[in-house]
């Protein structure tokens, strides 16, 4: 993502999102490492396409440093239906989203359960 996402370029940077979404990824990883500010427009753009994903059935995932641009989502209520992550590092380490009824997702959580031992 650029530096800025404002009205000049929110509508861009969507189609963008929208383009790998087209993939079919069980994960979208946005990484703003770079971006330093986003408004509404910018905002909206991200939300679209974590409804774009969430229809796909795929997880989208922002990766923000900047405390800025991260208080744009945790003001809107956002971090709490989009993972936002420090670093890319961090959004890597989450790992697979885990399957779920309806997910679409058949990937097993790293950390399932083994069976029972006997006794």
């Amino acid at each position: 993502m650029p530096a800025e996402i404002d009205a000049t370029n929110a509508g861009t940077a969507r189609e963008r999102m929208l383009a790998v979404l087209a993939r079919d990824p069980v994960t979208l990883i946005v990484d703003m490492t770079p971006t330093q500010f986003c408004d509404s427009a910018g905002v909206r753009a991200i939300l679209h396409a974590h409804q774009a994903a969430t229809a796909r059935q795929a997880e989208l995932r922002l990766v923000i440093p900047a405390h800025a641009v991260r208080r744009a989502f945790t003001v809107t209520g956002l971090d709490q239906i989009i993972g936002l992550y420090p670093s890319l590092g961090a959004s890597l380490a989450a790992g697979r989203p885990p399957a779920g009824p309806g997910t679409g997702h058949t990937g097993t959580p790293a950390t399932a359960p083994g069976p029972e031992p006997p006794g």
